[in-house]
């Protein structure tokens, strides 16, 4: 075998083998920590129970944790809205982070479904963009961006479709001595269907805590469409992370994280 395409091959099969633990699939597995109900439920937004790539989505200072770091997602089947029908499919997706100088940057496409799970009506059309920036200055600290817009204009004899919308996410975090608390704030989001226009608000603060194996969570979050709901959901938990043996590790934890409140605005 040529000696170029040996070295490849063995490059590939010791990133594969080093990063294999970040992925959708295992975050199904092991779960959110808050059973659903503040972070996106579908593998897209990260744990508060164990240490992933894809915490970043909601405390960009994980980036830093990440470095030189890529996947790729397949499609992952149907979600379920919160009435029960069918919601759009969560679609391929992927990214990267990369190290340039002293910070460490990361780019994400095509993560849909935190759009449709706040009733982003057309998030099956919409392909948001996450970019991601950190560095360690002593005190990691990381700045996360979300974008993603839609714009449809048709007309025929009889009606006239006006459909936009458009969508922007701010998230800052930080990490230090094992303190990590993060927030997230919806800076834009409007959709026009017709002549309606509605606004989608979002607003979600929490922290976690590194004491040996223990990481103690909490965080609440309060999501609003306006002139339609009002969702507020909170809760607390804490994980454990043992070594039982040599290459045995055992990861479990508990936490509390009540019906979400919910009311006609």
């Amino acid at each position: 075998m040529n000696k170029k395409i040996l070295a490849l091959l063995l490059a590939v099969g010791f990133m594969a083998g080093t990063q294999a633990f970040a992925s959708r699939a295992r975050l199904l597995v092991l779960g959110t920590g808050d059973a659903g109900q503040l972070l996106d439920g579908y593998g897209n937004g990260g744990s508060l129970l164990v240490d992933d790539a894809y915490n970043m989505f909601y405390n960009p200072a994980y980036v830093n944790d990440y470095k030189d770091w890529a996947i790729i997602e397949k499609t992952g089947g149907t979600m379920m809205k919160e009435n029960g029908t069918a919601g759009s499919t969560t679609r391929a997706q992927g990214g990267f982070v990369t190290s340039v100088a002293n910070l460490n940057m990361g780019l994400y496409l095509n993560r849909v479904t935190p759009l449709d799970s706040w009733k982003q009506t057309n998030a099956v059309n919409m392909h948001p963009v996450d970019f991601t920036i950190g560095g360690d200055m002593g005190v990691k600290w990381g700045l996360g961006l979300s974008y993603a817009s839609y714009k449809n204009l048709s007309s025929s004899e009889t009606s006239q479709v006006d459909q936009s919308a458009t969508n922007l996410d701010v998230r800052f975090g930080i990490s230090h001595e094992g303190f990590e608390p993060f927030v997230s704030y919806k800076v834009v989001g409007k959709e026009k269907l017709d002549a309606v226009e509605r606004k989608h608000k979002d607003l979600m603060i929490g922290t976690r805590y590194h004491y040996g194996e223990w990481t103690p969570y909490l965080a609440v979050r309060k999501t609003q469409l306006e002139n339609v709901t009002t969702r507020m959901t909170w809760g607390f938990g804490t994980a454990r992370k043992m070594k039982v043996a040599e290459g045995v590790r055992v990861e479990y934890g508990v936490g509390f994280f009540p019906p979400h409140e919910r009311c006609c605005v």
